[in-house]
């Protein structure tokens, strides 16, 4: 499992059209890694959820694009 401090965040993306048209968009390290949603609201949510760990430090799992902490909790 790698890990990266290097997290960067997109503004989240509209594709009209589909079943989820709302998706939030991130890479950790060089992975490009995305999750849909189907209201804005539920993407801005994920996306702040995200960003938390991110502004305080905490490293990402490269594999999954997922905190540290987020995924110990998970499991």
């Amino acid at each position: 499992m790698g890990i990266s401090y290097r997290v960067r965040f997109w503004e989240i993306r509209e594709r009209p059209g589909r079943r989820t048209p709302f998706q939030v968009r991130w890479t950790v390290g060089s992975r490009e890694k995305s999750e849909s949603f189907s209201t804005k609201g539920l993407a801005e949510s994920r996306r702040s959820k995200l960003m938390t760990p991110a502004r305080e430090g905490e490293p990402f799992d490269e594999q999954t694009g997922l905190p540290i902490l987020e995924l110990r909790a998970s499991k």
